[in-house]
């Protein structure tokens, strides 16, 4: 079954971050964590790119923009869901994401 379909990132590979994409219907989902369970992620997009979840359907805000990039928390298991963006888009901004302490 291909429900969870695993990308090697760069973000995975180099800095022990975790994820995995998940099609829910018309949605993307994106579940992921970091090893150490205590970094952030730096992402190259804007809030209302996607949406933010602690678990499905318990949304968490995200903290403000800063030079174009959001920053969300990789500890525990979270969940993005694409607003609008394809996979690629998707897929591109976990590509180039940065792992921050």
């Amino acid at each position: 079954m291909n429900w969870f379909l695993r990308r090697n990132t760069r973000c995975r590979r180099e800095q022990g971050c975790e994820i995995f994409y998940i099609p829910k219907e018309k949605d993307l989902y994106v579940v992921f964590w970091h090893i150490s369970g205590d970094k952030q992620l730096a992402l190259s997009l804007n809030k209302s790119d996607i949406t933010l979840y602690e678990k499905l359907g318990q949304e968490v805000t995200i903290a403000a923009e800063t030079n174009g990039k959001i920053v969300i928390p990789v500890s525990n298991r979270r969940y993005i869901k694409a607003n609008k963006l394809s996979k690629r888009q998707l897929s591109e901004a976990l590509i180039n994401a940065q792992i921050m302490p």
